[in-house]
C-alpha cells in the first residue's frame, strides 16, 4: 500500500450501534489514516497515532455525553503525544457533529 491510498476496516458488529457511536469509530479510524498519509514512520505510528485518535474519541464521547462505560474505558488509553499527531489537525476533513 502506498501513501496515496488507505483502507479503513470497521467491524460488522458496529451495525447495531447508534449513529453517534458509529461516527466516533469512523472518525477515530480516519485519524489513523490521516497520520499514515502524512508519512509518519511505523515506529511513530505505533507510539503516537493511537494516543491522538483516542484523545479525539475521549473528547467526542464527552461532548456528546455518551456512555460513562466508554469514557472510563477510553481514559486508560490516553497518553501524551506530539502536536503532529493531534486530532485537531484533522478538523478540516471531518465534521464533529452527529
Amino acid at each position: 500500500m502506498n501513501k496515496s491510498s488507505s483502507t479503513i476496516h470497521i467491524a460488522p458488529a458496529l451495525k447495531g450501534y447508534a449513529l453517534l457511536d458509529k461516527n466516533n469509530v469512523f472518525k477515530h479510524e480516519f485519524i489513523h489514516v490521516y497520520h499514515y498519509m502524512k508519512g509518519f514512520s511505523a515506529a511513530l505510528m505505533n507510539k503516537f497515532s493511537e494516543s491522538g485518535a483516542t484523545d479525539y474519541s475521549f473528547h467526542y464521547i464527552k461532548h456528546f455525553k455518551l456512555s460513562n462505560v466508554q469514557m472510563s474505558y477510553i481514559q486508560k488509553f490516553r497518553f501524551n503525544y506530539p502536536a503532529e499527531f493531534s486530532w485537531r489537525n484533522v478538523n478540516k476533513y471531518v465534521h464533529h457533529y452527529g
